[in-house]
C-alpha cells in the first residue's frame, strides 16, 4: 500500500485527484495540503511514501524549490510533480532537483496511478508525453534557454516580481524600493532567476520577457 500526500492549492483539483485515485487499489491518500508552508508539517504527521505536488503553491517558494531543499532530509519520500506547466525547462528542473516523476495535469488517472506506485518503489518513471517534450527540445533542436524558459512556472512570486522589474530596465535599488526588500535580497533573487531560467546575463531577462509576451513594448523601450 502506497501512502500518498497531495499538495495543491486548488481545492477542487486536490479533491478531483483524490476522487480519481480512490478507484485504484494500492493507494491510500493520507492527507491534503493547500499551501507550501504546510507541507513539511503534514509530511511529518502523515508519513507518506509519495508526495504529489504542484509547482505553483501558495507561498514564497515553488514546489521545485521545496524538493531541492527537502529531498535529502526525507530520502524515504518520493516527490512526484503534477503540474499544468510542462515546458522542457520546468521538467528538467524538476528531475534535476530529485523529483521521482513529472506529470502534466492532462495525465490520465491510469498513468498517474502507475507513476505514484513506481515512484514509491524508487523506480525512475517518465510519462511518454513528458519524454517527448524533453526529446523535442534537447535532442537535435538546439533550443536555448530563451526559447524554453518559463518564468511564471520556474520562479517564486517575489522572484518573478524581481525578474519583471529587472526586465523593464530598473536598477537593483529601484526594485528594492518597489518590492520593499533589501538590495542584497534583490541581488540574490536575480542570481536565483538566472540559475532557475538557465540565463547568464540580466540583459536576457528582457529578451525572455519579450519572448513570453510579459512586457508591452512601451515598457521595455524605456528611455
Amino acid at each position: 500500500m502506497v501512502n500518498l500526500l497531495i499538495a495543491d492549492d486548488h481545492f477542487y483539483v486536490a479533491e478531483g485527484i483524490e476522487g480519481a485515485l480512490g478507484e485504484y487499489k494500492g493507494i491510500n491518500i493520507v492527507g491534503r495540503v493547500y499551501q507550501l508552508e504546510e507541507l513539511e508539517e503534514a509530511m511529518l504527521k502523515c508519513e507518506p511514501d509519495v508526495v504529489l505536488l504542484d509547482i505553483k503553491l501558495s507561498g514564497a517558494s515553488t514546489g521545485i524549490d521545496f524538493i531541492r531543499a527537502k529531498r535529502k532530509k526525507y530520502p524515504e519520500i518520493a516527490f512526484v510533480v503534477f503540474s499544468e506547466y510542462d515546458s522542457a525547462n520546468i521538467i528538467k528542473q524538476a528531475y534535476d532537483v530529485g523529483a521521482a516523476s513529472f506529470l502534466s495535469k492532462n495525465t490520465t488517472p491510469d498513468l498517474l496511478s502507475e507513476a505514484i506506485k513506481q515512484s514509491a518503489e524508487k523506480a525512475f518513471f517518465m510519462a511518454p508525453d513528458i519524454a517527448e517534450v524533453l526529446a523535442s527540445c534537447y535532442v537535435g533542436n538546439d533550443k536555448s534557454s530563451i526559447d524554453i524558459a518559463d518564468p511564471k512556472a520556474s520562479l517564486s512570486e517575489r522572484e518573478f516580481g524581481v525578474f519583471l522589474y529587472t526586465a523593464k530596465g530598473y536598477t537593483q535599488s529601484d526594485v528594492s524600493g518597489f518590492l520593499s526588500i533589501a538590495v542584497r535580497t534583490v541581488a540574490k533573487d536575480i542570481q536565483n532567476c538566472k540559475e532557475k531560467l538557465g540565463l547568464k546575463r540580466t540583459a536576457q531577462f528582457t529578451m525572455l520577457a519579450m519572448r513570453r509576451q510579459l512586457l508591452p513594448e512601451s515598457e521595455y523601450s524605456r528611455e
